[in-house]
């Protein structure tokens, strides 16, 4: 088996830790982490690290992008990532030692032009039958349409496709009927238009998102952080 997975807005995650976090003055930073971000390169190098053959795209830029690319080699995952004349993104977290969550900066990307999008779609064309699975995750950057992950999908009629994403993106890809959807529970929530903040509420969730991907021999999953996840499927729905 050979995986895709497509990161269309992929960044360079900057971790910073302060002792304390002071609005409006100057924080010094007593330690720092830099790595390779986007939910589909994250997903390759775990399948990578686990021996598994893929292979990431989507676009890179500028030195971030040189630097997400050298992860990528590092990680034993095959570059397919088309270089773009955007800046590929970077997001800021900062923690201090308050215990409370980090404080988070993200961009959202710069801007894809109409040609780069079309080279895009005509390489995944021609890549149609390398892969068994494409998985389609994360954000889309500035300039590319709502349902891009349905003219991606389209590229690949005989692959399994798996989405994780999050508001029009993920509804309209939704009409494609995804092997596996994989919202958390906030996204989940938003895409359904229910809470989700009880066990029972989130089984319910994920038998509602079953039936809108078609059912049979699909999967829906909501993450649900440390509480694990939910999964629905032809077999039952499971904890």
């Amino acid at each position: 088996m050979k995986l895709l997975s497509v990161t269309l807005n992929p960044c360079v995650d900057l971790l910073l830790w302060v002792e304390r976090l002071e609005a409006g003055d100057t924080n010094r930073v007593v330690r720092s982490e830099q790595d390779a971000g986007g939910k589909g390169i994250n997903l390759s190098r775990v399948f990578a690290g686990l021996g598994g053959r893929t292979a990431a795209t989507g676009f890179l830029g500028g030195w971030t992008g040189a630097y997400v690319r050298q992860v990528i080699a590092d990680s034993a995952v095959d570059d397919l990532l088309l270089e773009t004349k955007a800046l590929t993104r970077q997001n800021i977290s900062v923690e201090d030692l308050s215990g409370q969550p980090p404080t988070t900066f993200n961009q959202k990307g710069n801007r894809i032009d109409p040609t780069e999008w079309e080279m895009f779609l005509s390489s995944c064309r021609n890549w149609a039958g390398d892969f068994d699975w494409v998985t389609l995750c994360g954000s889309t950057p500035p300039g590319l349409p709502s349902d891009a992950y349905n003219h991606i999908a389209a590229c690949f009629p005989d692959a399994k496709i798996l989405v994780d994403a999050d508001g029009e993106t993920m509804r309209n890809a939704l009409a494609i009927q995804p092997h596996v959807v994989k919202p958390n529970a906030a996204e989940a929530a938003r895409l359904l238009g229910v809470e989700i903040e009880t066990m029972s509420q989130a089984v319910a969730a994920s038998q509602k998102l079953y039936d809108l991907i078609g059912g049979g021999e699909r999967y829906a999953l909501i993450s649900l952080g440390k509480d694990g996840a939910v999964l629905t499927c032809h077999e039952g729905t499971f904890k």
